[in-house]
Formats: C-alpha cells, structure tokens, sequence
C-alpha cells in the first residue's frame, strides 16, 4: 500500500511518501512552508514521485492531518488534499494531529501536548481504549498532568518552565510521518472518509472551562 501523507497543521507543512507491507516504511518527507503550501502540494507530491520512479495512480491512499494547528494552515491544506484527492480518485484516511502524536509511544496512558498560542495547549488523553482532546490554559495543563501523574507525556517541542519538570518524550518523528503510520492501519480496515465530510478539527475551547463568574 502506497500512502501520500500531508499535514499542514504547523507552522511548517510537510508530504510524506510511505509504503505499508505489514510495517510502514518512510520513502522521503520534504517540507512546505506556511501559507505557501497549497502551491506547493502538487509540485512537491509530483517531485516525490518521480524521484523514486513512482506513478501517480500507484497511489493507494492520502492521508491527513485533520489538526487542531494553525487554522489558515489546515483551511488550506485540507483544500487542496480534497482537491488532490478528487483529480487522483484516491480515497482519504484523517487523523488527529494528538492522535497521531501520541502514536509516537505505546505506554498504556499516554497524554500528548502541542502548543495552541497565546498561552494554550492542545492536549490528547488516551488509554484504555478511550480518547479525549481539549484546549487548556496553562493553569488548567498542571492540574491535568498532575491527575494524569502515571501517563507518558509526548510533545511536539521541549515544554516550557514548570511542564519541563514532569518530562515529556519528544516525537521523533514529524507529523506528516506519524499520520501516515496511523492511516496505514485504518485504510487496512477500509475506514476511508469521504470527501465532502474532510474537514479540520480545531478542538475549540469548552467556554464553561474560562467562564470567571
């Protein structure tokens, strides 16, 4: 199985060309710079391509990175990989930028954690078969890192001030890569979305969560 994976989530796109035979094995990740992205997509998908002798309908699947991140970023993106994947007739696997980073680590209870801006963070709990994503003020990331003591943290980036003190492992792997290691297991289960439902995941704030009075 051939999978073109695209995240335009951060502040730095990246595609990613992988192979799923049972493991999933990178072919390359090259990257795409900010609102420059959806010009970049197909020159840089058609470079790929022919760089490892590769034809565009030997694609199987494209996978995307559905967010939370920066919302021009994934407004675009996602655009362009419907539009991808219309003009290929591929079909599409989303998964979530937290779900995709908390693949980076297989401990039972797991909490990942990417930057919102403006003081936020998006965070991802997962184990024992269930999952919740929130947007938390720093205040609000303690008190859930201390409830959640056991459970391995994975970031994006090295975490700040206090949060350094918990530890976090850091992905070592860009997005673009863990989305398309999670895609291969659900295209393998034909858990394919359709095109009019792709749409980004913003993980909005719950407003009860910041109400004062």
């Amino acid at each position: 199985m051939l999978i073109l994976s695209i995240d335009s989530s951060q502040p730095v796109g990246r595609v990613t060309l992988a192979r799923a035979d049972g493991d999933v094995a990178i072919i390359e990740t090259v990257q795409a710079h900010g609102g420059k992205f959806s010009a970049q997509l197909i020159p840089s998908v058609k470079r790929l391509l022919e760089d490892h002798n590769i034809e565009k309908h030997h694609i199987d699947v494209i996978a995307a990175a559905s967010g939370p991140g920066t919302f021009t970023g994934l407004r675009v993106g996602l655009a362009a990989v419907k539009a991808l994947a219309e003009i290929l007739e591929k079909p599409i696997v989303t998964v979530s930028v937290l779900e995709a980073l908390a693949s980076a680590d297989t401990a039972k209870e797991r909490v990942a954690i990417t930057e919102a801006g403006k003081g936020f963070w998006y965070v991802g709990l997962y184990g024992d078969g269930t999952a919740s994503e929130q947007h938390r003020t720093a205040d609000q990331l303690r008190e859930l890192l201390a409830k959640h003591s056991n459970a391995v943290i994975v970031a994006t980036q090295l975490l700040p001030g206090d949060f350094a003190e918990r530890g976090a492992r850091i992905a070592d792997a860009p997005i673009s890569e863990l989305v398309a290691r999670v895609a291969a297991e659900r295209a393998a289960r034909k858990e394919f979305i359709d095109i009019d439902a792709v749409d980004a995941n913003y993980v909005r704030p719950d407003e009860a969560l910041y109400r004062t009075s």
